[in-house]
């Protein structure tokens, strides 16, 4: 039983080591300026990182997806081979889901902005109308909609890694937002002698 509740603390211990490797990309803002450049490789190199966790936990042989606590436990070998098996490639097809829809997008936005710099992303100036914050989350992920001259755009921008919760308010900001992947990398609030874009 001793040996168990080891083996079980190791591996929640190796789940937060992996967790943590996927946030490594926030060092970028430490060390990258201007913030949305860093922001951009955030994004990008987290994406990335837990792209890579999830086909390496899907394609690795010593993977066992069925834990001795859970109900597959109790079944005949073939059930639970069964099991592995299933759980392995709804995995497999996770971590393609997530190439084309998540990551393949926000290469296509890194490799534009690195062709085109700062004139290919989406210059926008208006006020945060709605958010589906989920509290205490929302360093990580905001969605929010953004009123243009008093007009709703209705496409929901995601904010992600922004130190400060946006929320619905009627403060002017300037955003910069990738073109493919809607991503805003870029929030500063408009001064009264500030230019615009």
């Amino acid at each position: 039983m001793k040996n168990n509740t080891n083996e079980f603390k190791i591996s929640k211990a190796k789940q937060r080591l992996l967790f943590l490797l996927c946030l490594t990309p926030l060092i970028s803002f430490a060390i990258m300026k201007p913030e949305w450049v860093a922001r951009l490789v955030a994004v990008a190199g987290c994406t990335a990182m837990l792209n890579a966790l999830i086909f390496w936990y899907g394609f690795n042989p010593k993977t066992d997806f069925i834990s001795r606590w859970s109900k597959w436990a109790r079944q005949t070998e073939s059930t639970q081979q069964f099991g592995q098996t299933l759980l392995r490639v709804l995995t497999i097809l996770m971590g393609c889901f997530f190439i084309w829809f998540l990551t393949v997008p926000i290469a296509i936005d890194c490799i534009r902005i690195a062709r085109n710099g700062e004139n290919s992303l989406i210059h926008l100036q208006g006020q945060v109308t709605s958010d589906d914050l989920i509290f205490g989350t929302f360093f990580f992920r905001q969605s929010i909609t953004i009123s243009e001259n008093g007009q709703p755009t209705q496409v929901p921008y995601q904010v992600l890694f922004y130190p400060r919760y946006l929320g619905r308010n009627t403060q002017l900001y300037q955003f910069l937002i990738t073109p493919k992947t809607e991503i805003v990398l870029e929030c500063d609030v408009v001064t009264n002698n500030q230019n615009h874009f």
